[in-house]
């Protein structure tokens, strides 16, 4: 895949963006769902991207600067996931999820890298014919984890501590 025009966020200036001239990724991406026996299932998703600056020209102060080769600030080189489901009764399913995200390039300089890090969700859902609840926690183990980072690498944003969302679902 090729970009051209990409905009990026101004390394000098957080509130502008930037056209950086042209940008290619190469990567493959597989999936797959198992039943492992009648009521237990595994999704498991992996992806590897190879992304990298064929023309870019950043200007450092009064110096331009070639970036040609360089990776994109923020995008991971893997991912991967697991989802492990149990259908215990007619009615409850349980869940079990780890997500896991390789480093990245914090900047376009590529003097800055931002680490991987993994996550692991847990889920419960309780459902009828017409209702369903449900509660999912996301990031179980309360990890700390930097999601972007911005302002030249200076910066980085934090990704989501452990947190419980509850749903309903009515069908009419």
């Amino acid at each position: 895949m090729r970009r051209t025009n990409i905009l990026s966020r101004d390394p000098n200036n957080a509130n502008l963006l930037i056209q950086v001239g042209e940008q290619a990724a190469r990567g493959v991406e597989l999936s797959a769902q198992l039943e492992l026996v009648d009521s237990l299932s595994l999704d498991l998703s992996a992806a590897a991207l190879r992304a990298e600056f064929n023309k870019f020209n950043e200007r450092v102060g009064t110096t331009v600067v070639l970036r040609r080769g360089n990776l994109p600030s923020d995008v991971p080189e893997r991912l991967a996931s697991a989802t492990l489901n149990w259908q215990a009764s007619d009615s409850i399913e349980l869940s079990l999820g780890a997500r896991g995200l390789g480093r990245r390039a914090g900047n376009t300089a590529n003097t800055v890298f931002l680490p991987g890090y993994a996550t692991m969700d847990v889920g419960l859902r309780y459902g009828t014919d017409i209702r369903q609840f449900g509660v999912r926690v996301r990031n179980l183990d309360d990890r700390v984890f930097a999601t972007r980072s911005y302002n030249g690498a200076n910066q980085f944003m934090i990704g989501e501590l452990r947190i419980a969302e509850f749903s309903w679902q009515r069908e009419f």
